[in-house]
């Protein structure tokens, strides 16, 4: 390769910066456009025409947010950046032996490659998680949760590569005010097990451009446990967000993560054999169709379609039932006449289509020709 300009490596940065923001993957998590930002420089004065060498990254992590910044040199940005990672427990007297060692991409530093940057944050945050882990396992005030994390692993059969943990200490006032009490705020971001490929296909069409079900298929739980108060949220893949809806979690009753964990993807798993089961055919482009089969009457199944039209939600979607028996055929059909109600929630109007369907479906049964 011949020489190449700063101006030149000034363009390779850019690269690697759109390279993160583009959804670059890091850990267990993915970059939003927003995660980096530039920065003045607070230990340099700014050097005329290099505006952009000192940059904040928020690093996804554990379901929290790692605030680490990296500072390039403005007068030569092919050398290898420093990185500052603001947490006092993370290589406070960093072994330069220690971090070649265990970053590969330490010594290795080429910006000309996009995936650079992105390569050296991954493999810092292994680090970084490595450290977190021992935390937990080595002092004795995480006793418990070290047991946690190893149930976690062994019953629902994960990896450490499946796990994130963090591990915050602060300070806050008690109750009077007049004191601080130490308290320590735990995170667990786990992968379930759930296999999600029973589920149709995900598509979206931007602009006459199909996208097939973008990014790796996911299910990931997370617990913020501070005190006695645990927090619980659920991340699902677009394919299963848009099939399975918002799940309602169920309430934690004290019991282990690993516990709770299984419950919830017994929840997930059961939701994915419903849906697999019953839906005949889904529009996973534009989501403007489904066929499926209405089985609410012990005795009588039957096919349901539902039609959007373009100027839903203003109006009503067509709602038709399909008999699954009449020797007519295929063109024994019945249109379903229920109240729609714009201005309300699809979960009501769901509700409402329900109640509908099990009243036309019993008369429908009973047809005859």
């Amino acid at each position: 390769m011949g020489f190449i300009t700063n101006s030149e490596y000034g363009e390779h940065l850019k690269k690697n910066l759109d390279v993160l923001v583009n959804n670059g993957k890091i850990g267990l998590s993915k970059f939003a456009p927003d995660d980096i930002q530039s920065i003045p420089n607070k230990y340099l004065e700014v050097v005329k025409g290099y505006k952009f060498y000192h940059f904040c990254i928020n690093v996804p992590y554990a379901a929290r947010v790692l605030n680490w910044e990296v500072i390039f040199d403005p007068e030569d940005y092919s050398e290898l950046p420093d990185f500052e990672f603001n947490d006092n427990t993370f290589l406070p007297e960093p072994d330069i032996d220690y971090i070649a060692e265990n970053v590969p991409s330490w010594d290795a530093w080429d910006l000309t490659n996009s995936q650079s940057l992105l390569n050296i944050l991954n493999e810092f945050l292994v680090l970084y998680k490595k450290s977190q882990i021992d935390i937990l396992e080595k002092q004795n005030k995480f006793v418990n949760w070290k047991e946690q994390y190893e149930e976690l692993l062994t019953t629902l059969n994960l990896t450490a590569d499946d796990i994130e943990v963090h591990i915050e200490t602060k300070n806050e006032p008690d109750n009077s005010g007049n004191s601080e009490l130490i308290i320590h705020v735990l995170s667990f971001l786990i992968v379930l097990p759930i296999n999600l490929s029973p589920l149709p296909q995900y598509a979206q069409d931007e602009m006459g451009v199909i996208s097939e079900n973008p990014g790796d298929d996911f299910v990931q739980l997370s617990f913020l446990v501070k005190g006695r108060q645990t927090k619980i949220s659920l991340s699902i893949s677009p394919k299963a967000e848009l099939l399975m809806g918002k799940l309602r979690l169920p309430v934690f009753r004290n019991e282990t993560l690993a516990k709770y964990a299984l419950t919830v993807q017994a929840l997930i798993e059961s939701e994915i054999k419903s849906i697999a089961h019953h839906i005949v055919e889904c529009d996973t482009t534009r989501f403007s169709k489904i066929n499926f089969i209405f089985e609410e009457l012990e005795d009588y199944d039957c096919l349901v379609t539902i039609q959007l039209n373009g100027t839903f939600p203003h109006e009503a979607p067509k709602v038709k039932v399909h008999s699954l028996y009449c020797q007519v055929g295929s063109s024994c059909v019945r249109t379903v006449l229920c109240p729609y109600d714009p201005k309300t929630t699809a979960e009501e109007n769901v509700a409402v289509l329900r109640v509908r369907l099990l009243r036309d479906v019993e008369m429908f049964k009973n047809h005859t020709h």
